[in-house]
């Protein structure tokens, strides 16, 4: 993707330019993973150091925000088990990099996205208990667990075989479902 044009439209620009590297960051993390340059992002979004700067004082802080970015996507799309274990494949694949980095961290903003994490995954529950497609057995750690398993999986182990995700998919489904 080319870079967007540089043009300084100063504080009216602000909300406009943090969106542009937001997404300029995931592009390049998918592309070229976590230790593509900062300066690069600035560029693919097409704002000045400053601007980078301003909004994120570092690529980790940029990565939480762009994993803050999936999570409220999650929260907001994926209701059923399917829509969510998808949802997670999607974004593993986008953020295959930032797995590594993010999961070995103690950083406040770190847990707080967990948090939401297991919150946006007891709600999942709730819906798919409610409608008779998850073992009531079923808690919130073994989905977490089924969500790192099917992460994995999806960003490193079945890059270019979609057929092995949609089975992963499949298979956690049917670990999940009410025992007859």
């Amino acid at each position: 993707m080319a870079a967007r044009s540089q043009t300084n439209r100063g504080p009216a620009a602000a909300a406009e330019n943090r969106r542009a590297l937001i997404d300029a960051a995931r592009e390049l993390f998918a592309e070229r993973g976590f230790a593509v340059p900062f300066s690069q992002i600035a560029r693919r979004a097409g704002v000045g150091q400053a601007s980078l700067y301003r909004h994120f004082a570092n690529k980790h802080a940029l990565a939480i925000a762009v994993f803050d970015e999936n999570l409220a996507n999650l929260e907001r799309d994926a209701h059923d088990l399917r829509g969510f274990l998808e949802l997670i494949v999607a974004q593993a694949r986008m953020s295959a990099s930032l797995l590594e980095v993010l999961g070995r961290d103690d950083d406040p903003a770190v847990a707080a996205l967990e948090d939401r994490l297991r919150h946006a995954i007891a709600a999942m529950l709730a819906h798919e208990r409610g409608r008779g497609r998850i073992d009531p057995a079923i808690e919130v750690d073994d989905v977490a667990t089924a969500v790192s398993m099917i992460a994995l999986h999806a960003a490193f182990l079945a890059e270019g075989r979609g057929a092995d995700t949609t089975r992963a998919v499949a298979l956690i489904e049917r670990a999940l479902a009410p025992r007859s």
